[in-house]
């Protein structure tokens, strides 16, 4: 993506690698990196909720909230807890 060109440019060890093929290689260990993190997270995605939505979505709110109320549990929810109609 654009954010990780743009952090490879400013990277300053990266700069300072006269070597380019040891400079490539180490851009290659770090994409293949990055994408291992991804996929794990799709792991835990796929074990964790039979309906990936509204898993995501619940872990959404749950972070927003936590960052609007700086950690802080004492405060009212900001949205009421999902009710499945059909159960």
């Amino acid at each position: 993506t654009f954010g990780t060109a743009a952090d490879l440019e400013s990277d300053y060890l990266f700069r300072l690698l006269p070597d380019v093929a040891l400079r490539n290689s180490l851009t290659g260990l770090r994409v293949v990196n990055s994408r291992n993190t991804y996929y794990e997270a799709g792991d835990l995605l796929d074990g964790a909720a039979i309906d990936k939505y509204s898993f995501m979505r619940d872990a959404y709110i749950q972070r927003r909230e936590y960052q609007i109320n700086e950690g802080r549990e004492d405060r009212e929810p900001l949205m009421p807890p999902y009710q499945n109609p059909y159960e």
